[in-house]
Order: C-alpha cells, then structure tokens, then sequence
C-alpha cells in the first residue's frame, strides 16, 4: 500500500465519498456503496485531527477484503509512517492512502473473476495502529478515488522552479548577445 500523504495536507483534494464520525467509524463497506469497480480506485482517508496540527505516526494500516466471512485479499502499509503534519478539525480531506501497482493488479485478478453482483457485495475493512495520537478522533474514510489527487507544489519547490526559470532566462539572455550574427 502506497501512500499520497502530504497531498491533501498541502491543499489538494480529491472525491473519496462522505466523511464518517462516530458509530460509523466501526461499519464496514461495500463495493457497490462506495463505487468500487476496479483495485486501483480503492482510497483509504486518514483524518488525523491533532491540536495545533500536531504529529501522528501511522504504525500499522491493513486493508482487508471479504466476500462474506471469507477474507479474499490484504494489504499493509509497508512501514510505520510519521505524518509530521496533521489537521485540526474532522471531516472528509485528509492522508490518502491507495493500493501500490502491485498489490492494485493482484486485487484486480479476484475482482475480474466476480460477477458484477458478487463485486458489488464485496465488504472493505481496515485495522489500524497510531502513535503521539493525543487529539483525536483520528478517522479513517474508505472510498472510490474518481479522479487523479491533485497535487499542490509546496512552497520550496515552487520557489526553485522559479529560480530555475529565471536563470535559464538571464542565459538566454547572455547567449543572444554574445552569438555572432
């Protein structure tokens, strides 16, 4: 499972379905609720409601597919995750969270053997550990990622971009002034 964490912290946003609180946090999902047809469109949110926007590390996240009481297919976040930067307030932006290429094509081969039916019945659940969680309630959204997320450039990167562009500016400048005609 592959991250796009800092995506949405920066200012992106993507459409990964409504945002859940309470009660809701524990129900798990199917296919056919959220939109899910294929493996790669599989979202996971993570909405880290931390005081002041304080730091969370992800220490364990697996998504789990079941058909029924069958579970059909897992996947874990490789490594624990320190997000230095988190939210303060809860609802549906937040870390997203998507299956790697790898893991999106094993996903894919069940999905293609299942009938449309069978696909949309599918069940989605997450487990999840977290430390320096002392805010809360750090929320979790699964959904169908429907579009690209949309990356937001930070300010350093803008910054040398920038840079960049005026140098090759002033040297292409200089180099139509000292060509020969």
């Amino acid at each position: 499972m592959t991250s796009d964490t800092g995506v949405l912290a920066n200012g992106g946003t993507t459409n990964i379905g409504s945002g859940k609180t309470g009660s809701s946090q524990t129900l798990t999902r199917t296919f056919g609720e959220i939109g899910v047809t294929q493996g790669s469109q599989i979202g996971i949110v993570l909405n880290a409601n931390e005081p002041n926007g304080n730091s969370v590390t992800l220490t364990g996240l697996r998504l789990s597919i079941f058909n029924g009481n069958t579970d059909i297919f897992d996947a874990d976040l490789a490594a624990s995750m320190d997000l230095p930067t988190t939210f303060t307030g809860v609802g549906k932006q937040g870390f997203v969270f998507r299956l790697d290429t790898t893991d999106a094509a094993a996903l894919q081969t069940i999905l293609d053997g299942l009938t449309p039916a069978a696909l949309a019945e599918l069940r989605i659940g997450l487990s999840a550990s977290a430390s320096n969680a002392t805010g809360g309630p750090e929320t979790f959204n699964v959904g169908a990622i429907t579009g690209e997320v949309a990356v937001v450039p930070e300010p350093a990167t803008l910054f040398l971009m920038g840079s960049g562009l005026v140098g090759l500016g002033a040297w292409s400048r200089k180099w139509r002034r000292q060509r020969p005609l």
